[in-house]
């Protein structure tokens, strides 16, 4: 029995190894193939964003490897050209190099801004004339003493009575005795003393180192002669300027007389009343005046005007 099982058992085993063996070497036919698969990975496109003017152009390309140059480069590499005109036709196409630039620059600098208004530039004076000729802002040279300069609307009588000069307005006789070529240039009419002066002129007066040295001049000559005497000055000025033309000073004196006030025009000054007499008769042939009479004045008033008469006189 044992003998019987283990035949069997061998029996088993070689049909089985044969039929393993067999089936290896049988060949099987070839079916149909299957295609090969590719798997693409697909990516959802991102929307692209807008470009920056102030991006250069770099920034715009696509990621790839190569790409294609853009436009704004394409742009940048022809030549400017510039529009004009030939024959009464318009012309493109112009280069730029074939311009002159000068010529460009001068009609572009001839465009005005955006809200700048051309502004006409005004004529150089005289004296900015010699400023720049000088290379150096000019200045005012100082006045010499005893010199006054007329402001707009200034007389002989305002002058006078300046502090500057005299400060009495009826001092203006002596003011034009040193001025005789002012009554050139006085213009209008009315009294010499209320006429306008034109600016800018200069006028000359004593300083009170000049009145000082005069009143030691003249000594103590102390005679005087009276022409008019009157509560207003009306009509002096005539008078005045008459006698100034024919080289005699005269002063207009205001005093009191029993609470009135008088003025009085006198003709001084002179050493003894001799000297005065021949003077008087001279004013009377000159300005044609009757009555006229001599005086001694106080020495206050031969202070107070003598040293506005100048030495040399009579």
């Amino acid at each position: 029995m044992g003998r019987f099982c283990r035949m069997a058992f061998g029996i088993v085993v070689v049909i089985t190894f044969f039929g393993l063996v067999s089936g290896c070497s049988e060949e099987q036919a070839p079916g149909p193939s299957e295609p090969k698969k590719v798997v693409f990975k697909i990516e959802r496109p991102t929307p692209k964003k807008e470009k920056s003017a102030s991006q250069p152009p770099e920034a715009h390309q696509k990621t790839g490897t190569l790409h294609s140059k853009t436009r704004i480069e394409k742009e940048a590499e022809r030549p400017l050209t510039v529009a004009g005109t030939k024959g009464g036709k318009k012309e493109q196409g112009v280069a730029l190099k074939n311009i002159d630039k000068a010529s460009v620059g001068e009609k572009v600098a001839e465009r005005p801004r955006a809200g700048l208004k051309k502004v006409k530039a005004e004529p150089k004076t005289e004296r900015g004339k010699q400023v720049e000729a000088q290379g150096q802002p000019s200045r005012k040279a100082p006045l010499p003493k005893g010199v006054y300069v007329v402001q707009q609307g200034e007389s002989l009588f305002s002058i006078s009575a300046s502090q500057e000069v005299y400060s009495d307005p009826f001092k203006w006789p002596l003011l034009l005795w040193v001025n005789l070529t002012i009554l050139d240039t006085m213009g209008g009419k009315g009294a010499v003393e209320h006429r306008e002066l034109p600016p800018g002129t200069k006028v000359r007066f004593f300083t009170r180192e000049e009145i000082e040295d005069n009143l030691k001049n003249l000594g103590n000559k102390r005679w005087v002669i009276n022409m008019v005497s009157d509560k207003t000055t009306k009509g002096m000025s005539r008078i005045i300027v008459k006698l100034a033309r024919a080289g005699i000073p005269s002063y207009i004196v205001m005093s009191r007389i029993r609470g009135e006030v008088w003025f009085r025009l006198r003709s001084g000054f002179f050493a003894t009343s001799s000297e005065a007499k021949k003077m008087k008769k001279r004013i009377e042939e000159v300005a044609g005046l009757r009555g006229l009479w001599l005086s001694k004045v106080s020495a206050q008033e031969l202070k107070a005007y003598g040293g506005l008469i100048g030495a040399g006189y009579p």
